[in-house]
């Protein structure tokens, strides 16, 4: 048989696809899986549910149908122009997409910046205008949205707890809030409070109540009849100032530490014999001894009797003023101006005359 020389019509009704030079089709997926299709065998199109697959018997054909999508499965969709745009394949939102029936009843808005645009002369301005002309009443007080008000307690109704000050509101609550504790009624009277007229009243004790809660210890008695306090013989007391206002009795010695011993009396009466006067004056015979006394005749002078000390000689004297007293130093200033020896008189007297 010549090249070429076996027609249709001569072939067997079946040839093996061994006998074929291609007897199968390769078949492969862009993830890189593959299969071989021998001649003979059939080919599936298979769908997953959302891809439905029809192959037509007369014209060779496979049709895919995708369904659509829906809120309860994937398939194909459309974007709403109106709403979205599409370039390239990306998909965003147009300005103005989002209508306010797409947005939430809440809308968690923290942390983010919200901006609103001035109004312009469109449908904004009218929403504007419209807004600006309302008007609010707040406790009969009425102002437009765009206007301003000030109010004072005047003007807004004071609440049931929250309540607006006023004198006679805050002297009531300072009132009541004052509380008086007193002792016992022997403790020396009584002390109450009018909170209706923010008054205090004392009540004084009887004249002895005061003092019957008094009572004393470490040797010190207290007596309420007498109303007197008595220190026994065997303590001691210290005072810092001792003021009197009437008679003070001292049963023992009286010593006196201080530099200084004011008797301010019209009469001063002792019962010792002699007077001992200079009783420091043991180093020395520096200081003159005796009595000085003031008197005025027209001007203040002194005059007194005393042991000079620096002839050992008394002596009486008188016309000394104040100032030229200078008895600071214990000493009386002979050569003090106006210092003149007073004349003496007396019956007789005894004793050496030498002159």
């Amino acid at each position: 048989i010549k090249a070429l020389g076996v027609s249709n019509a001569q072939l067997a009704g079946s040839i093996e696809n061994a006998k074929l030079s291609n007897s199968s089709i390769g078949l492969g997926g862009d993830n890189g899986s593959t299969d071989t299709l021998s001649l003979g065998d059939s080919v599936t199109f298979a769908g997953d549910g959302i891809i439905s697959t029809t192959v037509s018997s007369t014209d060779n054909q496979v049709d895919f149908a995708i369904q659509d999508a829906s809120t309860s499965q994937k398939g194909a969709a459309q974007f709403n122009p109106n709403a979205f745009e599409v370039s390239s394949g990306v998909v965003g939102i147009n300005a103005g997409g989002i209508a306010d029936s797409h947005l939430a009843g809440t809308l968690d808005l923290t942390g983010k910046t919200v901006s609103v645009a001035t109004p312009s002369a469109n449908a904004h301005a009218a929403t504007k205008a419209y807004v600006d002309g309302r008007q609010i009443t707040v406790n009969g007080n009425t102002v437009n949205v765009d206007g301003t008000i000030t109010l004072d307690t005047d003007d807004i109704n004071e609440g049931s707890t929250n309540l607006y000050y006023t004198d006679a509101r805050a002297d009531s609550a300072a009132r009541s809030a004052v509380a008086v504790i007193t002792g016992s009624a022997s403790g020396g009277g009584a002390l109450a409070y009018d909170s209706a007229t923010g008054q205090f009243t004392f009540n004084p004790a009887s004249s002895t109540s005061s003092t019957d809660a008094l009572s004393g210890a470490n040797g010190i008695s207290y007596d309420s009849t007498a109303q007197q306090f008595t220190l026994d013989t065997t303590h001691d007391a210290t005072f810092n100032s001792i003021t009197t206002a009437g008679n003070a009795t001292i049963g023992g010695n009286l010593t006196v530490q201080g530099t200084t011993t004011t008797i301010n009396t019209e009469t001063l009466t002792t019962t010792d014999p002699l007077m001992h006067l200079a009783d420091s004056n043991t180093a020395a015979d520096a200081v003159d001894i005796g009595f000085i006394a003031k008197y005025n005749d027209g001007s203040t002078k002194h005059t007194g009797f005393f042991r000079d000390a620096t002839d050992g000689k008394y002596k009486i004297f008188d016309g000394v003023a104040d100032a030229d007293m200078g008895d600071d130093s214990n000493t009386v200033a002979t050569g003090a101006a106006g210092f003149n020896l007073a004349d003496l008189v007396v019956g007789s007297l005894t004793g050496r005359y030498l002159g």
